[in-house]
């Protein structure tokens, strides 16, 4: 009988492998051995025998020592053996086993896990032209859903595996001292949403060919509670006081001090920070025209016609496409002053980044809305200014330039908001350019007046304005 010592001490051959059988008296033991391989000296059980469906001597692999003990090597060969003695191929019954774990992974593949079903998702949003729903689920996705569930088969997914993500988002947030009920709603909103596509899949020409297999038969999202039944719409704007604390404070350098402990005594330390200039001239190009934060981000310098003083928005970056029917570009008008302020931010220009607002690790890509939100985060916590978010900036404008006395539907087709009237939507198709210049000749004023720290006065100016 083998022993641990002499297996270890079976000789290595110089040229060929060799093999050599323990020779037990246990018939479940038969033709069980070991191969002694050359050079490497590495040792690999194996057992002999005929198989009893070709009649045909066969060796089947036990697995290498020491990773598989002899003991273990033993037991698999009276597995072999009694295969044999049933009158089965333990070789054939070995090659099925692994071709139906192949059909499982393949059958699975097909399906489709979670992540598939998430990639399925954003690819429906950004057929739709909802870019920043496209980028906003890949981030929920990598951060709280694939962490999770990624890789489980999204029709094996059940209301307690949503119940876990959102948990995660509540508890993240939590730790914040934020409640993240908002969030979480949010979370659930795109899971309901993408389980909702993933269903429609198979019979969606548009689809179809993109998607794997789902089979999913019911949505698991239904099941679950919102994180709070009622989320109210936020309503924050900034005064002109608070605009012109933002305006002129995001670009100045600012200090942080802190206290620690080093070699047991008690040293405070002081850093002074540059300001990131792309994240003020963002947040001052939101204020001066009053478009939409992913707009604002995505724009480039090829848009901006100087000799008709136009920022031209193309219709594909639009958020308001499914209104658009005639895929026409959104025209903001631009004043002197605006002028001016593309020629500020132009001296910011890295390696002639086609992006206005480029990031600063990057200038070859556009500004993440993170950093742009985390900017103005650090911002209002250093100096005290009530929090807000890159949208409030929108609000605020709208706001503001109502006190500046322009018309709220102007105010409106500045904005590129989707006139949802039958007229607007199918018959009307004047730009009004005219009044949208003026209007914005009257909100340059104020608002230029306003940074000064006068106080302006408002005139409306209406849709019949010249």
């Amino acid at each position: 009988m083998w022993t641990d010592a002499k297996i270890k001490g079976l000789p290595v051959p110089e040229k060929s492998p060799k093999r050599y059988f323990e020779g037990s008296a246990d018939p479940q033991l038969k033709g069980f051995g070991i191969r002694v391989m050359p050079k490497t000296g590495a040792r690999r059980f194996f057992v002999a025998f005929t198989s009893p469906t070709t009649g045909k001597r066969r060796t089947m692999p036990l697995g290498e020592y020491p990773g598989v003990s002899l003991a273990d090597a033993r037991q698999r060969c009276r597995e072999a053996r009694d295969a044999v003695n049933a009158g089965r191929d333990p070789l054939e019954d070995l090659e099925a086993e692994r071709e139906r774990t192949r059909a499982e992974q393949r059958e699975a593949e097909q399906r489709g896990d979670m992540d598939a079903l998430g990639a399925l998702y954003v690819h429906h949003l950004e057929m739709q032209g909802k870019h920043r729903g496209a980028d906003e689920v890949r981030s929920i996705w990598a951060r709280d859903v694939s962490p999770v569930v990624g890789k489980k088969p999204a029709r094996d997914v059940t209301p307690d595996d949503v119940a876990d993500i959102l948990a995660r988002v509540l508890e993240r947030a939590r730790a914040r001292g934020r409640t993240g009920e908002t969030m979480a709603n949010r979370v659930r909103s795109y899971l309901r949403a993408a389980f909702k596509v993933g269903r429609r899949a198979a019979r969606d020409p548009a689809l179809r060919s993109f998607a794997p297999r789902f089979d999913l038969e019911t949505n698991p999202v239904g099941e679950i509670e919102k994180a709070t039944k009622r989320e109210l719409p936020r309503n924050r704007n900034l005064s002109p006081d608070e605009v012109r604390a933002v305006w002129f404070g995001l670009s100045e350098p600012y200090t942080r001090t802190r206290t620690f402990v080093r070699r047991g005594r008690e040293v405070t330390q002081t850093q002074t920070f540059a300001a990131e200039p792309v994240v003020s001239d963002a947040v001052r190009w939101m204020l001066a025209t009053g478009q939409r934060v992913e707009e604002v981000l995505g724009m480039r310098w090829d848009e901006i016609d100087r000799s008709e003083r136009l920022w031209v928005m193309p219709a594909e970056r639009r958020k308001n496409r499914a209104h658009n029917l005639s895929r026409e570009p959104h025209l903001v008008p631009l004043t002197d002053w605006h002028l001016e302020l593309l020629d500020e931010i132009a001296e910011h220009r890295v390696d002639d980044s086609p992006w206005l607002f480029a990031s600063p690790r990057n200038p070859q890509q556009a500004l993440p809305p993170n950093t742009l939100s985390q900017g103005i985060r650090r911002f209002c916590d250093r100096t005290g200014l009530e929090r807000f978010q890159p949208r409030d900036l929108r609000r605020t404008w709208k706001t503001l330039a109502g006190r500046a006395g322009i018309d709220l539907e102007i105010r409106n087709r500045i904005q590129g908001h989707a006139m949802a009237d039958v007229g607007s939507r199918h018959y009307d198709r004047y730009d009004y350019l005219t009044e949208k210049r003026a209007a914005m000749e009257r909100w340059a004023a104020w608002l230029q007046r306003s940074l000064a720290g006068e106080a302006p006065g408002a005139v409306v100016v209406s849709m019949g304005a010249a």
